[in-house]
């Protein structure tokens, strides 16, 4: 009995993903064998998204090294299905696969939280590709005209799309290391917390900050305004106000 397409295609993902054989898909063959034929797509449709994997992943890549990735990344394959056509997205739960791999995370054990930070940067600039944001507040200029009943009710704006990360290990300082080539001064084991973010050329970029400044970035994202702002966290905006994370101001 003949099947449908649908009922073809989903056997051939089947068999893509060493679920099924080359005769159940009804492929014909001539000079080599239905199993031959699945096996060329199945090699180019693991390698196909192994690369996307390297893509977003170049930390976990540069750590573990190109053999041991392709074995992570054909693990993932086989294991996570592909939803969408855009490989560009393909890449949500690595860190869940390289937890299979007990040994690894033994000897390697920031490893998953390097992939989720990757992920997050991934994700950073999904989302200023998809959803370009503008601002629709006043300049920070115009706080030097505001009377101090004014300056209580100010709330602060965070630039568009930037997601905060906080690690048990010094991933912010490993991504700024191996970027510039020098790991030299770089302690893994050291916790780390900051924002991730994409600038208007759609280049991801992220930013460590030390825990008061962290918290202040959480308080302006809930929408405190100034008259609720912790005074610890006070001493910290100008540190936001050097690395550029805000926008400007809402009365």
């Amino acid at each position: 009995m003949s099947r449908t397409l649908a009922e073809l295609q989903k056997q051939f993902i089947r068999a893509l993903h060493y679920q099924a054989d080359g005769d159940s898909c009804d492929i014909s063959s001539h000079t080599i064998d239905a199993e031959q034929k699945v096996q060329i797509y199945r090699n180019n449709f693991i390698l196909s998204l192994s690369d996307a994997l390297s893509a977003t992943y170049p930390i976990v890549l540069e750590l573990v090294g190109e053999e041991c990735f392709a074995q992570l990344a054909r693990h993932h394959v086989l294991t996570v299905p592909l939803l969408h056509g855009d490989v560009n997205q393909y890449g949500a739960g690595f860190a869940r696969s390289i937890k299979y791999f007990n040994s690894l995370v033994e000897k390697l054990p920031y490893l998953v939280e390097v992939a989720e930070f990757e992920w997050a940067i991934d994700l950073a600039e999904q989302r200023c590709v998809q959803n370009r944001q503008e601002t629709h507040c006043r300049p920070l200029s115009d706080l030097a005209h505001l009377n101090p009943e004014q300056q209580a009710r100010v709330q602060f704006e965070l630039i568009p799309n930037i997601t905060r990360f906080r690690s048990q290990y010094a991933v912010f300082s490993l991504r700024h290391g191996i970027t510039t080539n020098d790991v030299s001064t770089l302690d893994l084991y050291q916790a780390q917390a900051g924002v991730i973010g994409c600038n208007n050329q759609g280049k991801p970029w992220s930013v460590a900050l030390n825990s008061a400044a962290f918290e202040l970035v959480h308080a302006l994202a809930c929408g405190h305004p100034l008259s609720e702002l912790d005074s610890n966290l006070l001493g910290e905006l100008q540190t936001l106000l050097a690395h550029e994370l805000i926008a400007g101001f809402h009365l």
